[in-house]
This record gives structure tokens, sequence and C-alpha cells, in this order.
């Protein structure tokens, strides 16, 4: 008669570890921004710098995915910008966008023409010729739909903190050798994507430019984002001068990051060599 099962003899139901999606990280393309527009608009939602610069947002949804799209479109059609999007494929072979980052090229030295030049030919003639023709279509479609959702006197506040920030870690006199350098305009990954490993992906696709530039970089953080840059080995140069209003969260604040082989005290204490 065969004996009675026993703890010992019974399979433990162990939980089958679900592997994480493939990231496919490709170039932006025109044709993306509508979608982008709509993740960063997501992202964004209900925080406290979207409440102090659009708070007629909840009226005016269309004027903040507008705002977005004409600013992911500007820097797409700069011939320094270094604009990628994430991806994940199903099983059927479906993409999905699920997040993007762009940066852009600062600095007027040797390193900056040659990413320029990378281009080719055609492609600067095409990013210069879609550049002018939606600069014109950005100001006559602001000028037939005045955006209503945003705050003039949110928005030049926000300008002059930012120039305070500016003149405290990337002033030319001060900073000369931090002139050159990639510049973090954007990252943002779809809210039900987070926690994927998307913004480290798309943040390595960056510095790996830098790191054969031996470009430093730098970027504006949020409290939420320090995290992820503090462990990418970035250093904070310090925090903003000025916090948004009712924004009770710490951190965030102004950070840079050098490659490997490519540190100097120069870059702290404003000497060049």
């Amino acid at each position: 008669m065969a004996s009675p099962p026993t703890h010992r003899n019974i399979p433990k139901n162990n939980p089958v570890p679900v592997p994480k999606p493939a990231i496919i990280i490709r170039p932006m393309q025109l044709t993306d921004t509508s979608h982008l527009a709509r993740i960063t608009a997501l992202a964004y939602a209900n925080t406290p710098v979207e409440r102090f610069l659009s708070p007629l947002a909840g009226q005016y949804p269309g004027d903040i995915i507008r705002g977005h799209k004409q600013s992911i479109r500007r820097r797409l059609l700069s011939s320094r910008s270094y604009s990628v999007v994430a991806c994940l494929k199903s099983e059927e072979g479906v993409e999905r966008v699920v997040g993007f980052s762009q940066l852009m090229r600062l600095g007027e030295d040797e390193g900056a023409r040659e990413w320029v030049k990378s281009h080719g030919i055609l492609k600067r003639l095409s990013i210069f010729i879609l550049g002018w023709f939606f600069h014109y279509f950005v100001k006559i479609q602001n000028w037939l739909f005045p955006a209503k959702a945003f705050s003039n006197e949110a928005l030049a506040m926000l300008g002059k903190w930012s120039a305070e920030d500016n003149k405290i870690h990337w002033d030319a006199t001060a900073w000369p050798e931090r002139q050159k350098r990639w510049f973090v305009a954007t990252l943002v990954v779809d809210p039900k994507y987070q926690n994927l490993g998307i913004g480290r992906r798309l943040m390595q696709s960056g510095m790996a430019i830098a790191q054969r530039e031996k470009t430093i970089m730098g970027l504006i953080a949020s409290p939420a984002g320090e995290r992820l840059y503090l462990k990418l080995g970035w250093e904070k140069l310090g925090e903003f001068c000025h916090r948004i209003p009712n924004d009770d969260k710490k951190g965030g604040g102004v950070f840079i990051w050098y490659p490997e082989g490519v540190y100097s005290e120069r870059y702290k204490s404003g000497v060049s060599s």
C-alpha cells in the first residue's frame, strides 16, 4: 500500500521566472513623434511640473500633446541631435514604442563638428529643409490655435530658474571644459512599461556615444530619475536653485557624467588644459 504523501515528496510550487522582454533601441523617425508626445503627456500627467507650467491641462489636453510634439520634433530636426526610441517586440513581431531619449551635442569643438558631418550631406539637407518647414508650420499653427493650457508666467519663471542653474554649473567662464558636452534634453518611458530597464538602456545608448567621443554629459534630473543616474555612475553637481511649487519630493538636480579615461580635476576647478 502506498504511503501517504508527505511534505518531503510533494513538489514545491516554485514560480517560473518571467524573462524580461527584449528591448530594441533604434533611431527616432518623424512618424514616431505623435506617439511619443502622447507617452510624454502620460508620463508628466498630474505631476508638480505639469500643474505648475500648465494649470489648465485638464481643460485643454490637446495643447499638452501638441506642445510635446513640437518640442520632440524640433530636437529631432537638428543635426546636433541623437534621438532614439526604445521598442518592445511581441511574439508576433509587432513593434511597440515604449520610450525615447534625445541628446544634444553642445560646443564648437572638433567632436561636435564631426558629429554634424556624420549625418551625411543628403540627411543634413533634409534636416535643414524639414526644420525650416516645421518652424513656420508651428508659428502658423500656434497663431491659429493659441495654447490655453500653459501659464506664460510660470514658463518664464522656469526659464529664469534654469538660467540660474546654468550659470552655476555650466558657465563658460567658470567651466570652459564643460561647454563641449552631450546634454540629455529628455528621457521618457511610457508609465505602463516602467521598471523594465528601458530607461537604463536608453541612457546607456547615449553614454556609449559620449564614451566613444570621450565627451562629458550633463542633464537635469527629477527626484524620480536621480536614483537611475547615480546607479549609472553620474555625479550630482548640485540641487536646483529653486524648487517647483508644491513639490515636496526631495532629490533631483544637475548631474554630470565623465567617460572612462576623461575625468580630470579641471572639470571641477574650471581650469582648462
